[in-house]
């Protein structure tokens, strides 16, 4: 699923390795809530480049019963405590940015460096207008993933 499908075709196969570790429908919380991103942390050596994108689906409820994957809009340290209808346990859910500086900070750490990948730009045709999904993108990525200290590029 998602980016890596599409990308592995532009790199010499002979000259790196792709590894697709996307999983549709998962938010930027889910994501690491389930697990997923500490597989892709296991993975990580020195050296390695690790393509992200999340977004299209960190805007809805953050605990709506039939996916519970939002996450709180902006880029700071808010949080807010949920019982989550769909685990049944008790989670602190955090802003976008948030998730997405711990990416980067987590793959930083493991020696690799983080590449962002913006969102497409989606509509909301009952209103007839273009929606930024989720707010904050564009100031994380101004300031570099949250710190001059750990930048990430940005495509």
């Amino acid at each position: 699923m998602g980016l890596g499908r599409a990308v592995v075709d532009f790199f010499d196969a002979a000259k790196i390795n792709v590894v697709n570790r996307a999983v549709g429908g998962l938010s930027s919380r889910t994501y690491l809530t389930q697990g997923h991103w500490d597989r892709v942390l296991e993975m990580l050596k020195p050296g390695d480049f690790v393509m992200m994108q999340f977004g299209h689906n960190d805007g809805g409820p953050l605990d709506d019963p039939a996916r519970a994957r939002g996450a709180i809009d902006g880029i700071g340290d808010e949080t807010k405590e949920i019982d989550n209808p769909i685990t049944k346990k008790h989670e602190v859910v955090h802003t976008y940015g948030w998730y997405l500086k711990k990416f980067i900070a987590d793959a930083r750490a493991k020696g690799a460096t983080p590449i962002m990948c913006t969102l497409i730009p989606r509509k909301i045709w009952n209103r007839r207008q273009d929606r930024p999904q989720p707010g904050g993108l564009r100031r994380l990525g101004r300031r570099g993933g949250g710190s001059r200290e750990s930048p990430a590029g940005w495509i």
